[in-house]
């Protein structure tokens, strides 16, 4: 090739040119380590879901039970009867049984003409619990509050509250106490208690007197229900 100096008044257009080819352009290839997690990640990724499939395919399907209707059962009340121990008077001659509890003790007056007087007597004061007549000829002072209807020996009865006044408190006539008389101002009441037998028979049944101050008018209710429950007819 010749190096020496062109002259200076050279016309550079009519000179050969050397074409100069463009230079190839280089594309960037991606790591090969990249590829290689994804390739790694997605294997894992399919044998994770083949793994759970295959387990829920091998579990055994429960099958649901049936509900079972709860049943509720009533357990039955023992009953206790505070009367089981107690002794037993029974009169073939009026015809008639009754129990008492050890605290009392049976007495019998006869009448000719009616069963007289039965008592039941208690042995601490002597006093009486229960005083049983049959076609009881007499009459009963007082005001009747609270009827109610019981069963005695069987039948059908009914068993009241009678209220009095003393009779210091209505000095001119019995009559303005029984008509003014109350449950805030009387002075003792007595329970009494009437069924019908057979033979066209009434029996009375009249229980202690019962002072204002004691109180005891529902208590003393209780114990001649539970006295009049095991009375008997024996005709």
């Amino acid at each position: 090739m010749d190096n020496s100096p062109l002259p200076a008044n050279t016309d550079f257009s009519s000179l050969p040119t050397e074409t100069v080819p463009p230079a190839p352009v280089v594309v960037p290839k991606k790591p090969k380590t990249t590829l290689i997690l994804f390739g790694m990640l997605f294997i894992v990724l399919i044998g994770a879901g083949a793994f759970f499939i295959s387990k829920s395919l091998q579990k055994p399907q429960v099958k649901s039970q049936p509900s079972i209707p709860s049943q509720i059962t009533s357990i039955p009340t023992k009953v206790i009867d505070e009367t089981a121990n107690w002794k037993t008077y029974a009169n073939e001659k009026y015809g008639f049984s009754i129990k008492y509890p050890e605290t009392l003790k049976p007495e019998l007056t006869e009448n000719p003409n009616s069963i007289g007087s039965f008592y039941l007597v208690d042995l601490k004061d002597d006093s009486h619990k229960l005083w049983i007549e049959r076609n009881f000829m007499g009459g009963w002072m007082g005001y009747e509050v609270n009827k109610e209807n019981i069963t005695i020996g069987g039948k059908e009865g009914t068993l009241s509250v009678w209220l009095t006044r003393d009779s210091s408190d209505c000095p001119n006539a019995a009559e303005e106490c029984l008509s003014n008389v109350n449950m805030s101002n009387y002075d003792y009441a007595v329970l009494r208690a009437l069924v019908s037998g057979s033979n066209n028979n009434k029996w009375y049944f009249t229980g202690p007197n019962i002072t204002k101050e004691s109180n005891s008018i529902e208590a003393q209710t209780v114990d001649m229900k539970t006295i009049l429950s095991t009375f008997k007819f024996l005709d």
